[in-house]
């Protein structure tokens, strides 16, 4: 299964339960984006700590992202 279809499953399961869920479909869906048109079993964990790291100083959004995507 593509990556981005399983999000996109994902958001949409959430939502359907009642969560608002959408600080965390900006994430998701950014992502999503970083990683490209990959299946969910091509995403590797250095590829997701490079995600997280992301280009600039750590800020604390980056231990929301980290807490909220484990």
């Amino acid at each position: 299964m593509k990556l981005h279809i399983a999000l996109e499953q994902y958001l949409a399961a959430k939502q359907s339960l009642g969560f608002r869920f959408r600080a965390e479909s900006v994430v998701l869906r950014a992502f999503s984006l970083a990683m490209g048109k990959v299946s969910v079993g091509q995403v590797k964990p250095v590829a997701v700590r490079t995600y997280l790291n992301g280009r600039g100083p750590v800020t604390r959004f980056w231990e929301y992202t980290d807490q909220s995507l484990a």
